[in-house]
């Protein structure tokens, strides 16, 4: 995660966080929506018209009796197509999904974790004001270089006996760029040793001489 700007900018919350929020706990991903689902949707019926290209191609080629390169050039072909939007629509699935750290504490014990972890951090936090369990945190601007100002957002959910972490990118669209330059699985594992070092698992007291 880059570092977080110094100022005191409101958060910029997603509107359906909190009517979302029941069901994230339940399923660890935001429900499927008209806006998640176009995209998967799409990659959905390239891939099962690739797939079915691919059977009528292995029909045809079950028919004839000799082989040679041009025979298989239409599976390479297949492959090729295939492969890359299949992994690109699991990847996009993967933006739906939270990572989640396990711990020993209850909901208000992890909000405590939570701020602690990320004040020595150094970064500047944000909570939802109608949801005391969600955090936010905001990076700079990805695009230094650029006029285009995208920014990583990740939002951290206290919830019963584990912390709930996600990202997504700002202004980014359908792409495999979109989900490989997140960084909350790599968060999600530096708030795990944290939390190995610095709290006491019986209490929840986070050991400040630790730091």
């Amino acid at each position: 995660m880059r570092t977080l700007p110094t100022g005191n900018g409101d958060a910029q919350w997603e509107n359906s966080l909190i009517n979302d929020l029941a069901f994230i706990k339940k399923h660890l991903r935001y429900p499927f929506t008209r806006k998640t689902l176009v995209p998967s949707f799409i990659a959905g019926i390239i891939l099962a018209y690739v797939l079915r290209l691919a059977w009528m191609v292995w029909i045809m080629h079950t028919t004839v009796t000799k082989h040679n390169f041009f025979d298989v050039l239409p599976y390479v072909m297949v492959l090729l197509i295939a492969l890359p939007l299949a992994f690109t629509t699991y990847g996009y699935m993967q933006l739906l999904r939270f990572q989640a750290v396990k711990t020993a504490f209850f909901s208000a014990e992890n909000q405590q974790l939570i701020q602690k972890f990320l004040q020595s951090q150094h970064l500047v936090i944000y909570r939802h004001p109608d949801a005391p369990e969600v955090f936010q945190i905001i990076s700079k601007n990805i695009n230094a270089n650029s006029q285009k100002d995208q920014r990583e957002i990740m939002i951290f959910i206290a919830d019963d006996k584990r912390i709930l972490i996600n990202s997504h990118l700002t202004n980014v669209g359908f792409s495999l760029n979109t989900y490989s330059r997140r960084h909350y699985k790599e968060m999600a594992k530096r708030l795990n040793e944290w939390i190995k070092i610095h709290v006491d698992t019986n209490t929840a007291i986070v050991s400040d001489n630790r730091f």
